[in-house]
């Protein structure tokens, strides 16, 4: 967490100081290609494992620039060439638009539906605690949070463990969960561990070469201060599970007694650089890189254990699988 944060003050600071130098209104689309390609080509983490040759998209994009285009234009050309990452934590935004690639999740089955959710297993036999919905399903407990955005107290997590302490099993409900805070996603795995293990492992950009990158770092997760569950977990994701909920998920893999049902999170292993073009647009994509432990890089998204999918038929007569999958492994 120490590397996370000197890395997050630094991002900030760097950030800070380009949002305080004047865009030039003089500033042309050739001026801002090259400022797009150069400082991607500088500090973007994914080349090698998107196989993205960076070169050719230069020679096909920048062909495409010329002196008198309109700003939407400029705008469209330069995010199709971002496009070719095939990058979530890739923006580019104008004042006129916030251009961005979601066909990550857009062509997997969605496999949530929180309308089902609420009206036929959630009812009004429920409690909020934070962020946090859940009840009892027979002797399982169960929590969904919805994003990792939504901060909770020592005293709310304390009170999700006493609760569910005594269950069978608890399932944590990560759909649709487009991310946040990494702290929280630390915070809440820390309850499901009573020792330090090494769980991740950071891989930091250090020059401007495509190749310049950083040993492996390990990220350990350690025991929280408060009470623990240390029973069996199921984790339910989907392709909609991203970001910190990626993180999440890999470091709760990590530990022997957690499963992960339903579809394939949706990656984004990468923390966001964020940068700006002379024209003043604002722009971001992955700088570092993740893997767990001895393991896969997060960026694809972390695999389930068991793929389960809500059909047109679940959804036609309120039914979620995923969800009475979790509950009959548990019970």
């Amino acid at each position: 967490m120490k590397i996370l944060i000197a890395l997050f003050i630094s991002v900030c600071l760097v950030s800070c100081e380009q949002f305080l130098i004047q865009p030039r209104a003089n500033a042309s689309p050739q001026d801002c290609f090259e400022s797009l390609w150069n400082t991607v080509n500088e500090r973007y983490s994914y080349f090698e494992l998107k196989s993205v040759n960076w070169d050719s998209v230069k020679i096909v994009y920048q062909s495409k620039i010329h002196a008198d285009m309109s700003e939407r234009a400029l705008f469209k050309t330069l995010y199709d060439m971002l496009y070719i990452l095939r990058d979530g934590h890739v923006n580019l935004e104008s004042p006129f638009d916030l251009a961005r690639n979601w066909n990550w999740y857009l062509d997997r089955p969605e496999n949530f539906n929180y309308s089902i959710l609420e009206r036929n297993y959630l009812k009004d036999n429920y409690e909020i605690t934070g962020p946090f919905v859940n009840r009892w399903f027979g002797e399982v407990g169960y929590m969904y949070y919805g994003s990792f955005s939504s901060g909770f107290s020592a005293k709310e997590l304390q009170a999700l463990m006493e609760k569910f302490q005594q269950a069978k099993g608890i399932i944590i409900d990560v759909r649709n969960n487009g991310g946040g805070s990494l702290g929280n996603a630390q915070s809440l795995a820390q309850s499901f561990t009573d020792q330090k293990r090494p769980v991740l492992e950071w891989i930091y950009k250090t020059g401007k070469g495509r190749a310049d990158f950083s040993p492996g770092q390990v990220e350990y997760l350690e025991p929280g201060s408060g009470s623990r569950y240390l029973g069996q977990v199921v984790i339910l994701t989907n392709r909609s599970s991203y970001s910190a909920t990626t993180f999440f998920t890999a470091m709760m893999k990590s530990l022997p007694q957690v499963q992960v049902f339903g579809d394939t999170t949706g990656g984004g292993g990468g923390l966001p650089w964020l940068a700006e073009l002379p024209n003043g647009w604002t722009y971001r994509f992955s700088s570092t890189r993740c893997r767990m432990w001895n393991g896969p890089d997060l960026e694809p998204g972390i695999p389930v254990d068991s793929v389960i999918t809500q059909s047109q038929d679940d959804l036609a007569v309120g039914r979620d699988p995923i969800l009475e999958a979790a509950i009959e492994v548990l019970e």
